[in-house]
């Protein structure tokens, strides 16, 4: 969920975007480009290759935009093919984690605005510019490398993004 830009099918299941393609690097701005699909299978297979992809949805292009401590991201899907799975799909962005030892504070703002914060003044925002209406926050527990507790915000498309 962390710090990722990909579709959810109807069942709920978020899209790998892997491999990913770069467009563009030149500092203050990223572009990749990768295929949405759903593995038949999360596990690697005995010969240490990636699981073969059983559902193909569209192209999905991000751009990331950097300014001291802000990041834009710009995501756009692409129209699908004929063979692509037709979906309907939502688009979901993932924020930067917070770990520690305890769960910290979430604040929802006017409209699509979230952020989680803890107690040694780090923070984690989100803000939806166009088209993100739905606000969550994703807690985990053990599975983060920088704490016990971990959270991360995401916002998320209530209407299938067309494609």
């Amino acid at each position: 969920v962390d710090s990722t830009v990909t579709l959810v099918d109807a069942a709920g299941r978020a899209a790998h975007r892997r491999p990913l393609t770069r467009l563009h690097v030149a500092w203050p701005v990223g572009v990749s480009r990768s295929r949405a699909h759903w593995p038949a299978d999360e596990a690697w297979d005995c010969f240490g290759g990636p699981p073969t992809a059983n559902r193909l949805g569209p192209w999905i292009t991000v751009a990331s935009v950097l300014r001291g401590a802000v990041e834009i991201r710009l995501a756009r899907v692409d129209p699908a093919d004929a063979d692509d799975d037709p979906g309907p799909f939502t688009l979901r962005l993932g924020g930067w984690p917070l770990a520690g030892t305890t769960a910290g504070a979430v604040r929802h703002g006017p409209g699509p605005w979230v952020e989680i914060t803890d107690g040694r003044g780090l923070r984690s925002t989100l803000a939806g510019l166009r088209g993100l209406d739905v606000v969550r926050v994703h807690p985990s527990r053990d599975s983060n490398p920088l704490g016990p507790v971990s959270a991360v915000p995401t916002l998320a498309t209530t209407a299938p993004v067309p494609h």
